[in-house]
């Protein structure tokens, strides 16, 4: 998922009280982490500015990390955690501050990096050569299938661009949402999340952003789900700050960010239960600023990060299966699970609380024993 978000996130850590809240339909279900495995920070690479997105997968048959700083730089890491090449594109911005997403996976069955930034998404093929740029794309991006075929799905990160494009794997558009006239221009960017999936056996894209602010003079987060031809999917809905689109116990469903914790839709607008409320933290603020649906010791899982530097993996069942923490705890802004090396990986990108400069970290996660 793009993590080109985390100043709004971190603003809302900073002011909210993100624990003990509860979703209107349920009753919050707490985590149970007994017996869970303990994930190990395996290997760490550190960056000249925060990380903001990471992405792993392969390009050309090798397992690979892609981090995505918030001055635009984008980075492929071999296995090693040795760069691959030099960076794909230039800082545009020497001191952070912008919105960046990166993803890897196929167009046309063949391997490609789409990496978003302020006002351009760029398309480089496994060689690491650009191989094309988006007319009016921004971050964030996601890649996936729709109605059989490759797509790439970009959003607005700039003002007055709310809209969702849909483009083929030949960088055509194809389909885009209509624009959200009624968002009151804020000062940060205004889309946070952009996901592709399904609900309901049907292809959905699902689409977050930031819709002026509310009464009490917080960011108003608002998601929306769309159909393949750009129509609205059910109702908009309030206080969803961050999608991921996935299965979980082989049915497609939507994982949102809210105030507490995680929230899974199985329908549009319709929750799939009560929340996931993630524990109470050790520093008493413990909010949940990015998440992602994959795979993991052989079942479908939703991998959380949080505000002081912990990973709690659910399964199917919303109990937590895997955890792991950063001695700095420092707020992990975005993650990938995926394989690295054959083995079940989770990877961070966050600041390197250890420094105090502005530098950033990759982690490497993996399961080094057996469950508590």
């Amino acid at each position: 998922m793009p993590r080109h978000t985390r100043f709004i996130a971190v603003i809302i850590t900073a002011v909210l009280p993100l624990v003990g809240c509860s979703i209107p339909g349920g009753t919050p279900t707490d985590a149970n982490p007994a017996g869970a495995y303990h994930l190990t920070n395996t290997l760490t690479i550190k960056t000249s500015q925060p990380v903001v997105s990471v992405a792993l997968g392969r390009l050309r048959g090798q397992d690979v990390i892609v981090s995505g700083t918030d001055n635009c730089t984008i980075q492929v890491w071999d296995a090693k955690g040795d760069p691959v090449g030099e960076p794909l594109n230039t800082p545009v911005d020497e001191d952070g501050h912008s919105f960046v997403s990166v993803a890897i996976g196929h167009l046309n069955g063949k391997d490609v990096i789409v990496a978003g930034c302020d006002d351009w998404v760029r398309i480089w093929d496994a060689g690491l050569h650009l191989a094309g740029e988006l007319t009016d794309g921004s971050a964030p991006v996601a890649l996936g299938r729709m109605n059989g075929r490759d797509v790439i799905v970009s959003g607005g990160s700039t003002w007055p661009d709310f809209t969702v494009r849909v483009w083929d794997a030949d960088g055509n558009p194809i389909v885009h949402t209509p624009q959200q006239s009624d968002c009151k221009p804020i000062p940060v960017g205004p889309l946070i999340s952009v996901a592709i999936g399904q609900l309901n056996g049907q292809d959905i894209v699902v689409s977050t952003w930031v819709c002026g602010f509310g009464p009490t003079d917080y960011p108003e987060y608002v998601l929306q789900v769309w159909d393949p031809q750009g129509h609205p999917v059910g109702p908009r809905t309030s206080g969803q700050i961050e999608a991921a689109a996935g299965q979980l116990n082989g049915k497609g469903v939507v994982a949102v960010v809210v105030e507490d914790g995680v929230q899974i839709l199985d329908a549009p607008g319709q929750p799939a239960g009560p929340s996931i409320v993630v524990p109470t933290s050790r520093i008493g603020n413990h909010a949940v600023m990015s998440l992602v649906i994959g795979r993991f010791v052989g079942q479908d899982v939703l991998a959380s990060v949080t505000s002081d530097g912990d990973i709690l993996i659910w399964d199917g069942h919303r109990q937590v299966i895997a955890q792991g923490s950063t001695d700095m705890e420092e707020p992990l802004q975005s993650v990938a699970i995926g394989q690295l090396n054959s083995k079940d990986t989770v990877v961070t990108g966050s600041e390197d609380s250890a420094d105090t400069g502005t530098s950033g970290v990759v982690r490497v996660w993996q399961i080094t024993d057996d469950r508590a």
